[in-house]
């Protein structure tokens, strides 16, 4: 059984951010607990975000896929104002999660 590599972190040039890497396993477990820990993300969106690490961390990843779709253009519908070109292409873009 391969071990899996820790999460370490690359330095993006020329900001004050980095970029995780390690197994996908790994990076999927960091980004649904950064994400569920989030003072400001609604506890519905967080209940939707637990819904797909557990779906994906249980090797439902079809599932995990879908879901992630619908949570994807719910989130871009909830963002106030009227449709827009950029949210149009949001949209479509959700549609495209894998």
């Amino acid at each position: 059984m391969k071990t899996p590599t820790p999460i370490t972190s690359v330095p993006v040039p020329n900001s004050h951010a980095s970029v995780p890497t390690g197994s996908i396993e790994q990076l999927a477990a960091q980004v649904c607990k950064s994400t569920t820990a989030q003072q400001d993300v609604p506890a519905s969106m967080k209940a939707k975000v637990e819904e797909i690490c557990h779906e994906a961390a249980t090797g439902h990843e079809a599932q995990a896929e879908e879901t992630a779709r619908k949570v994807c253009a719910e989130a871009i519908k909830a963002i106030p104002g009227p449709n827009t070109p950029a949210k149009e292409k949001a949209l479509a873009a959700c549609a495209k999660v894998k």
